[in-house]
């Protein structure tokens, strides 16, 4: 028997509300609706803008904050959405709280978006973004502030997905990332996990939309097995990393082989299980305990200093 918190339960039974046959159209409709009060405008603390880049082909749109405060380093932030919904605004109100917390300088790509656009169309803009912020960075944050250049990578849903991908490019390349927020993350397109089997119906994302999901973002064009971080032999120079995960959500036993797999690879990482919970509660129940607890995690997390090799 699947026991939900009940705060979560309004949340669960909005969305429930949406015809899960619907279009995709109908689909980014719905939820660029559902999630339009999280979107943001610039404030006393923290300044919102738009920022557009050379892309691949293409102008690229970042979403950055600012804090007014000060910067003292950067965090590239990548919304979540199946790979194929959302946009970063979608989670301004987040990206804000890291940006005056944290000190952070926030990048949030419009990244290319599936079916339309299919791996690795994603990884291609993270990573032009991440490249924007380096420099950003660079020109912007003295070396001998207290945090000099810190550099975070973060990202939820499909996005933790694109974070985690991004970051092995990076540190593989000599980007010296400092931390790794994974929350509910994607991390390969098996779907043969106990988890993926069990969850044929769940709130917000179930296995068959799992499905789906990996039909349009590897493309009619896909040849060959998925480059799954579980096998990528770069796995050791990954920073310390944060993976949250929810309860009854299909992804939640691929998420633990990453840990796992983390751990067997020496790489410093925080996990946690949110007992009750659904992929993605905290944006469909904002105003939870459950919620409340998940953001008091990365925040904490990213509080924490860095930790010294002998620590690992």
């Amino acid at each position: 028997m699947r026991r939900y918190d009940t705060e979560l339960l309004a949340g669960r039974d909005r969305l429930l509300e949406v015809d899960p046959d619907a279009d995709l159209a109908t689909h980014r409709a719905a939820l660029a609706e559902a999630m339009a009060h999280f979107a943001r405008e610039s404030d006393d603390e923290v300044e919102t803008r738009d920022v557009t880049v050379a892309g691949e082909g293409r102008p690229l749109r970042l979403r950055v904050h600012e804090p007014r405060a000060g910067v003292t380093g950067g965090l590239l932030w990548l919304h979540g959405g199946a790979f194929s919904l959302g946009e970063p605004g979608v989670d301004d109100d987040l990206c804000q709280e890291l940006a005056v917390r944290h000190g952070l300088l926030v990048a949030a790509p419009d990244y290319r978006l599936a079916p339309e656009h299919p791996f690795p169309a994603a990884e291609r803009d993270a990573a032009v973004a991440l490249s924007w912020l380096q420099r950003e960075l660079a020109a912007t944050v003295a070396a001998d502030a207290p945090s000099p250049r810190r550099l975070v990578v973060a990202g939820a849903s499909a996005g933790g997905s694109l974070a985690l991908r991004t970051t092995l490019h990076a540190v593989a390349a000599g980007s010296e990332v400092e931390r790794l927020v994974l929350v509910y993350p994607v991390v390969h397109d098996r779907q043969d996990s106990g988890s993926m089997r069990r969850y044929t119906t769940a709130p917000v994302f179930d296995s068959e939309q799992a499905e789906l999901m990996w039909d349009r973002y590897r493309g009619p064009a896909a040849s060959g097995p998925w480059p799954s971080p579980l096998l990528d032999d770069r796995l050791p120079l990954l920073p310390h990393t944060l993976v949250l995960l929810a309860e009854h959500d299909p992804l939640r036993d691929e998420e633990l082989e990453l840990v796992r797999a983390l751990l067997d690879a020496r790489v410093p990482v925080h996990a946690r299980l949110a007992a009750g919970t659904y992929h993605a509660y905290d944006r469909f129940a904002p105003q939870s305990r459950a919620a409340a607890e998940l953001w008091r995690e990365v925040h904490e997390f990213l509080a924490r200093p860095p930790l010294a090799p002998a620590e690992w």
